[in-house]
């Protein structure tokens, strides 16, 4: 097992994260964490209605072909009704889970409303919730290997205390 730098021990995870504007988020995302050793059985890409299909077949594309990550999947959600993207993105966590998977849920990307549904998914479903906090805007929309390390942070937001 590899420990991972914020102080959790994790092997192989699930992730969910959410595309929003800008396809290079979830990617850094996935990027950091295969960077830190923390291996990805499959991502799971949470879209609203509104992100067109071609944003989504970049970023399944880059995940899967150029970061390697065996399984990408996505699931859409409204963007609007919180409690129905609550339970959908809850929903598909704990079949993950069901079937023995470490889930982590990302919500550094997408609107408010989706980061939030995540959020509460991820702590409602057990889960470690992370973010990645960019401390210089200048660096949005960068690549992950060309952003200064001391430029960005991965903060858990969430860990359940049987995980801790």
């Amino acid at each position: 097992m590899r420990k991972f730098r914020v102080g959790w021990v994790v092997e192989v995870a699930v992730l969910f994260t959410v595309l929003g504007l800008s396809e290079v988020v979830p990617v850094n995302t996935v990027w950091i964490l295969l960077d830190r050793g923390i291996a990805l059985s499959k991502v799971v890409v949470v879209t609203s209605e509104t992100i067109p299909q071609s944003k989504l077949s970049l970023v399944k594309t880059i995940i899967g072909e150029d970061l390697s990550v065996d399984s990408v999947d996505h699931l859409r959600v409204p963007e609007v009704d919180i409690e129905r993207a609550v339970n959908l993105v809850k929903g598909r966590i704990l079949r993950e889970k069901e079937s023995g998977e470490e889930v982590l849920v990302d919500v550094t990307g997408g609107r408010k409303t989706m980061s939030i549904a995540c959020y509460k998914a991820g702590i409602e479903a057990g889960c470690k919730v992370i973010y990645v906090h960019l401390r210089d805007e200048k660096y949005f929309n960068w690549l992950y290997p060309l952003i200064p390390r001391h430029k960005y942070s991965l903060v858990v937001l969430y860990e359940p205390s049987s995980a801790k």
